[in-house]
């Protein structure tokens, strides 16, 4: 990728307070207009009075004074959304639809392809007016039926759902509304969020994945709850006067507002004759790796500064004007100036040579829009050529960095006037927030002179872009997935998600007693029924000291935080990666949801309201002193107060400053949300973080704790949730999806990297894709736009979809989600089919541990990772027969049981591909590889024994128990079952049903004597039937009778014994003993045995027969097996082949145990079958 690709602002528009349109803004600018105001009496849900103290105190805020958003009037017009779902938006949606309309609207020319064009827009992950409703109503109602017996019947309407959700919509209703396909997600980065946006932005351009892009930010949440966070947090003004770099200066004014930037390549933009107000040169992102997640870090700050500049060959002085992050804290100002002065170092300046000013000082601090609002503020600087007024400046504190500084703060507009004619003005924009998230962006005036390359073909056609980038194969970069987590449901390792989901078990429980915190009734009215299912979290325990918070503060901390934390660093240890390492080059990125635990607050608050209510409802004579009593006491049942734990403990995109801080990662760390396809979507970002060379690792994480009853009952009003408490994909009987719960996290590097390290690599990403299309009014995405997202991911790839033989499918078990699914794989697919017939075979995880929401996709990713890693397929559960749209197919299959996964090595790698899609319109996949362990002689042998012992028992343990007694005598051997039986009766409660367990440990505390002269052997599934078993073989021995046989379970003992001086024989039998499955618990439990075979052959697939013996169906309804049978006998080859492969397969296994024949007698066709097996005929 061209890191030097110009790009260019050819569109923008703002809704800031005080300022409807960027008209007004800049007049405001340079008129210098306060915005600060007090809080209207209607913005807050109690009595301002009643919220506001002077001295710091929990619950309450320090001013009453912020900047908000008063005279705005929504207009619908022109935005493809159904208008009644648009008047029922959350205000938020409003803001964002009304600055995505204007910004498209101020471009010259219109969008010229919206399939290609994206949507990158920074949203913080607080409560908004919406989502505090919900819990305004359902814990209102709980806690009213608890004290009253009864209470309001309140409903949700699917609109009012669809407003109360925060974080990914934003992104995605912008792209509904305009039809934008190029995808869309929304992310947080704190302060520094909108930076971030427009650096992801302009990555998705330069790399030609986008031609256009819309990139800026927002913010408007509950502003009650800004007010009082901020204030717990002592960084809220309380004189209510934002004064950056001032000696006055006490702390931040909270603003709300919009900002959104249209970008095109420079190029593209002089072609299609766009206006272009300035270009952006370079930005440069870090992470504070030292300090606390609330103090900045001058060294962190200094790094994304030198990023920026080093990716533009500028030097900090060529620079004129900076907006600074400059929000008025005395900490935070000081430590900015302190970066900017070592930044620019004592030589090579003049002093008060560059302006400096912060539009935080007008407008208010606007979170995740702030770096839009300094970005606009600064491209209309230079449209104007009027350098900036920032307010509320008169002196500087003393010994401040400013001193003697090469700046000075602009206290009035004044003309900016050119160095020399040639040289373009330069800016430069700064965004430092909390958890330490840094960063830097420089702009450009546009002047056409220097760019005299592009102009001179402005009569050529721009060439779209997934066209050039498919071209671009020089700039693949295979990316290795060396580390990986996931605690899920009731699963708290990898390794037993590794066993469940390969095994084709399930995590779907009935819903813990106590999850929904007395809201069961509330529960049992909005979903028509008493008891829920689902693959919840029963607990979340940590070591005191595991990580670096304080013990008191970890339970004012949200549960979302500390599990993405210790799944962290689960994948970070499975890595081989030390926690106390500085690794400046390493980020991290998290995909999540908003979590309603949040709002808990609201309820809080609003109790005063709800005290009233019920006062009059049901008459009670209470005076004034008994009022105050009660509402203290509800008060303190409703949950903790807000405090400044607990403020920073809600915030979303903590969540990843607290993994950077925790293990000293220095790279870009920050959320993103993008529905069932966050955790895909953090990938990506992490991908391409690699692939620009940027980092040399990254941590990937996805969260989701949506069995939270707010959650849960919003998103049944948006996709029903499934009336059989189980989910099943793509099956005539689907009803709906199941909740799920968990977190997964990958360890990434460049894949020569990971090779270098000796890392152990579970699968290889070629190639990842997106789109956008349909979604929010219905609750699908469109088929086109799933088609895109899987056609970009394999021209990513660069490789054809007839390579993939596994598909992890979104798989919601939603019948009109798995029904547009299946169709869209099927087109797609039936374009370059298998040359060979060969079938692909389908999966989905959330069968398996249903449905982890934000965390979802990259569940998937992990499955899958495994699946290759592990060579198995896993089946898919709970399908029989399947919905129309997949029954015609012949392009894929539905395993029913685990299987090693087979190839002709003369293909190539195994690979698979890995599906998202959201709700709100979003479809995104993922093309991975298995690594060749066997071809590669650049790992070290710790490497190879690490991988070996992983790869041994991938369902875990086999469900047989084999106990052999020994004794000299009768006697002997009669007492060595009664001690057998002793321990099996004193088994702890663990081992209930762990019969291979139960016999490991009889083995190794009865290790084997061949010197022996008695034996008896007992092998069984179950360990109920063993005592039976123990009394069968004393009875066969005490009786020398031989035992008898039942099924699975047997008794081994013989008349004869042989001892030592027996010889083995292998017999291979004739045609005709050949049986469906042959061969399968071979290959899952002993998948050695045809790993060393595929090193043989290049042809084992061909020769085992699969899809013979192990059916390859879409439909498992009875009669199955006739016709799985009438398969194998409809061609003789079949059954020789077979019979002959099958007989190598067997007799390697026996020689794995050391059990080595005098003899090899065979058949007929066990002739043959012997020779081959026993290499006679070498042949493969």
């Amino acid at each position: 990728m061209n890191n030097k690709t110009p790009i260019a602002v050819v569109g923008m528009a703002g809704l800031f307070p005080d300022a409807l349109d960027l008209d007004i803004f800049w007049q405001n600018i340079i008129n210098k207009i306060e915005a600060t105001r007090e809080v209207p009496k209607t913005r807050w849900i109690v009595d301002p009075d009643s919220m506001v103290h002077p001295d710091p105190m929990p619950d309450k805020a320090l001013s009453k004074l912020c900047c908000l958003i008063n005279d705005f009037q929504f207009d619908p017009e022109g935005i493809e959304i159904d208008k009644d779902i648009l008047n029922e938006l959350d205000p938020l949606y409003h803001l964002i639809l009304h600055t995505g309309r204007a910004a498209i609207s101020d471009c010259k020319t219109l969008l010229n392809s919206k399939e290609s064009t994206g949507v990158a827009l920074a949203a913080i992950a607080l409560p908004t007016d919406s989502s505090s409703f919900i819990t305004r109503e359902i814990f209102g109602s709980s806690f009213e039926e608890k004290l009253f017996g009864s209470s309001t019947n309140q409903s949700f309407t699917r609109n009012q759902s669809l407003s109360s959700k925060v974080t990914s919509l934003p992104g995605a209703i912008l792209a509904r509304g305009f039809g934008l396909g190029g995808g869309s997600y929304t992310l947080d980065a704190a302060c520094a969020s909108s930076i971030y946006a427009v650096k992801l932005a302009c990555d998705e351009l330069r790399a030609h994945r986008a031609d256009t892009m819309l990139a800026g930010g927002v913010s408007r949440p509950e502003c009650l709850y800004t007010q009082v966070g901020f204030s717990q947090l002592l960084a809220l003004s309380p004189s209510g006067r934002c004064a950056p770099f001032d000696e006055s200066a006490d702390g931040l004014v909270v603003g709300e507002g919009a900002g959104i930037l249209v970008l095109k390549r420079l190029e593209d933009a002089i072609k299609q004759k766009d206006r272009i107000y300035g270009l952006i040169k370079g930005i440069g992102l870090s992470n504070d790796m030292r300090g606390n997640l609330l103090a900045p870090d001058s060294k962190g700050q200094v790094r994304a500064m030198r990023k920026a500049y080093k990716s533009t060959g500028l030097k900090p002085c060529d620079i004129d004007l900076i907006e600074c992050h400059g929000a008025g804290t005395p900490v935070g100002d000081l430590t900015e100036l302190r970066s900017l002065r070592s930044l620019w170092g004592e030589s090579g300046r003049s002093k008060q040579q560059c302006s400096i000013g912060s539009i935080k000082s007008m407008i208010g601090h606007l979170l995740t829009g702030a770096g839009a609002a300094g970005m606009i503020k600064t491209i209309l600087a230079f449209k104007h050529k009027t350098l900036p007024p920032s307010l509320n400046f008169n002196k500087p504190p003393e010994n401040s960095p400013l001193l003697n500084s090469p700046f000075r703060v602009q206290t009035s507009a004044e003309e900016w006037k050119k160095r020399n004619a040639d040289l373009p003005r330069r800016a430069a924009v700064s965004a430092f927030g909390f958890g330490g998230i840094n960063g830097h962006l420089l702009f450009e005036e546009w002047n056409s002179k220097p760019h005299n390359h592009y102009t001179t073909s402005a009569n050529q056609a721009p060439t779209p872009s997934m066209q050039k980038h498919s071209t671009q194969s020089e700039d693949h970069v295979p990316i290795a997935i060396v580390g990986m987590e996931a605690i899920v449901g009731s699963l708290k390792s990898l390794r037993d998600f590794q066993e469940t989901v390969l095994s084709g078990n399930s995590t779907i429980v009935q819903k813990p007693k106590d999850r929904w915190i007395g809201c069961d009734d509330i529960a049992t009215r909005h979903f028509d029924r008493q008891i829920f299912y689902g693959g919840f979290m029963d607990e979340l325990s940590l070591d005191v000291g595991e990580f670096r918070i304080p013990p008191n503060e970890i339970c004012d901390i949200l549960p979302q935080q500390l599990l993405m934390l210790k799944a962290a660093a689960g994948a970070m240890t499975d890595a081989n990666l030390e926690f106390k390492n500085e690794r400046p080059h390493m980020g991290v990125i998290v995909g999540l949801e908003f979590d309603f635990e949040a709002t808990n607050f609201h309820q809080r608050w609003n109790l005063s309201n709800s005290v009233k209510t019920w006062i009059k409802k049901h008459p009670l004579k209470l005076n004034e002193k008994q009022k105050e009593s009660w509402l203290k006491l509800l008060r303190e049942e409703s949950g903790p107060p807000l405090s400044h734990i607990r403020t920073l403990g809600a915030l979303g995109g903590i969540v990843a400053s607290r993994i950077a801080k925790e293990f000293r990662f220095g790279g870009p760390s920050f959320i993103v949300s993008c529905g069932e396809a966050s955790g895909l979507k953090a990938l990506e970002k992490g991908i391409r973080f690699l692939q620009n060379q940027e980092t040399n690792c990254m941590l990937v994480g996805a969260i989701d704790l949506c069995g939270d009853i707010r959650s849960m009952i919003t998103s049944n009003k948006i996709t029903p949730f499934s009336k059989q408490n189980k989910i099943h994909p793509f099956d005539i009987s689907a009803d709906g999806t199941v909740p799920g719960e968990g977190a997964a996290a990958v360890v990434l590097k460049r894949l020569d990297n990971a090779i270098q390290d000796g890392d152990r690599i579970y699968s290889v990403i070629q190639g990842i894709g997106s789109a956008s299309g349909g979604g929010i009014q219905e609750r699908t995405p469109s088929k086109e736009s799933y088609i895109l997202s899987l056609r970009r991911c394999f021209q990513d790839a660069n490789i054809s979809p007839a390579s993939i033989s596994y598909v992890e499918t979104h798989g919601s078990g939603d019948r009109l989600q798995d029904t547009l699914e299946s169709e869209a794989l099927c087109d797609y697919f039936s374009i370059t089919p298998d040359t060979n017939g060969r079938r692909c075979a389908l999966g989905s995880v959330k069968s398996n541990v249903g449905h982890t929401g934000a965390a979802a996709g990259l569940v998937s990713l992990v499955k899958t990772s495994l699946c290759l890693y592990q060579e198995i397929i896993p089946p898919l559960n709970n399908f029989t027969e399947p919905i129309d749209s997949l029954s015609k197919t012949k392009i894929f299959h539905v395993p029913a049981c685990p299987q090693f996964w087979l190839r002709d090595r003369q293909d190539g790698s195994r690979r698979a591909c890995v599906a998202s899609m959201t709700s709100d319109g979003n479809c995104m996949h993922v093309v991975l590889e298995g690594f060749e362990y066997s071809s590669t002689d650049r790992l070290s042998a710790e490497t190879h024994k690490r991988v070996s012992k992983e790869r041994k028992r991938p369902l875990g343990n086999i469900p047989y128990g084999l106990f052999a007694i020994e004794g000299d005598t009768k006697k002997s051997l009669i007492e060595r079952l009664d001690l057998l039986l002793l321990q099996v009766k004193r088994k702890p409660p663990a081992l209930s049903d762990d019969i291979e367990t139960l016999a490991r440990s009889w083995y190794r505390e009865n290790r084997l004597n061949p010197d022996k002269k008695y034996a008896v052997s007992i092998s069984t599934k179950s360990v109920s039937q063993l005592e039976g078993l123990i009394s069968h073989a004393k009875d066969a021995v005490l009786s020398d009778t031989l035992p008898r046989s039942n099924g699975h379970d047997r008794v081994h003992y013989s008349l004869n014994h042989l001892g030592l001086s027996g010889e083995t024989a292998f017999v291979f039998p004739g045609s005709g003993n050949h049986y469906i499955s042959m061969g399968v618990g071979i290959g899952v439990h002993w998948p050695d045995i045809l790993r060393k075979m595929d090193a043989k052959t290049l042809q084992l697939k061909t020769q085992l027969l699969p899809q013979c013996f192990v059916p390859q169906r879409l439909s498992w309804s009875p009669g199955w097996e006739k016709e799985a049978s009438d398969k194998i006998i409809s061609d003789p080859l079949n059954m020789i082949f077979g019979q002959v492969a099958h007989g190598g397969v067997v007799s390697n296994l026996m020689k794995s145990f050391k059990i080595k024949p005098s003899a090899v007698i065979g058949y007929s066709l066990g002739e043959s079958a012997g020779l081959f097996a026993m290499g006679a005929w070498p042949d493969r």
